[in-house]
């Protein structure tokens, strides 16, 4: 019974009060399907494509080692990196990631694996040096 009541109170509301309602319902409509479609791109650029690539070479003093995602594969900033030294040396890496001034220094030992994730596609590059006279076998794993 309430609803017909309801239902009659609308029926009566004069035809500029309801255009006037309906417009602003459509407005705040609108606003929502807006904000859903920026939190969509948000989560496609957070959620990683869930494919992985792997590079691998030999870092000396003389030749250091610089991937850069942006300008070759994969051509986009990667959501996390592992870094593998096979060894023999120590060697030197710089994670260069977006919107940040410095990039991460982390020295990896050989035998050690480190994880570099960001949770975001942010790693844009990264640079392998070793001390003079050293040399390490690198194998970097990337997911993006």
């Amino acid at each position: 019974m309430e609803r017909q009541r309801t239902a009659k109170k609308l029926r009566d509301v004069p035809p500029e009060l309801t255009f006037i309602t309906l417009d602003e319902i459509a407005g705040r409509l609108a606003d929502i399907t807006e904000l859903q479609k920026q939190i969509l791109t948000t989560l496609r650029e957070q959620v990683p494509r869930g494919i992985t690539f792997e590079e691998e070479k030999t870092v000396t003093f003389l030749e250091p080692w610089k991937c850069d995602f942006i300008n070759s594969k994969p051509h986009h900033p990667v959501h996390r990196i592992e870094i593998i030294n096979r060894g023999p040396d120590e060697v030197h890496a710089l994670v260069e990631i977006k919107d940040e001034e410095t990039p991460y220094e982390i020295t990896v030992e050989a035998d050690e694996i480190i994880p570099v994730d960001v949770k975001r596609p942010a790693i844009k590059r990264v640079y392998f040096h070793v001390d003079k006279d050293k040399t390490a076998d690198i194998k970097l794993i990337g997911l993006y």
